[in-house]
């Protein structure tokens, strides 16, 4: 999995996407899914360190069946607040 920490007003915003996912484009209807921006393209992470970062972590972008499976796994996320884009799951994770 790549991940790629972003800070904002000492918030910690992470994007978490497949290797396979990276450099590629997503359309469905007027949904899309574009992880050709810098935004996605972090460094690789393990299972156990996604989860710890996503656990601090503001806010988080997850896109990719292993990504998001893996915190439905662990019970982070729910398995009804996956959305598909062109059969891609991705959720947002926000704390408040």
């Amino acid at each position: 999995m790549i991940v790629k920490k972003h800070k904002h007003e000492n918030k910690l915003i992470l994007s978490v996407c497949d290797n396979d996912l990276i450099d590629k484009k997503f359309e469905e209807g007027n949904l899309q899914l574009d992880l050709t921006q810098d935004f996605y393209k972090g460094e690789e992470a393990n299972e156990d360190d996604v989860v710890k970062l996503v656990e601090i972590a503001q806010c988080a972008h997850v896109i990719g069946e292993k990504s998001v499976s893996l915190l439905v796994s662990k019970g982070i996320v729910k398995e009804e607040h996956v959305k598909k884009v062109s059969g891609i799951p991705h959720v947002e994770i926000f704390k408040v």
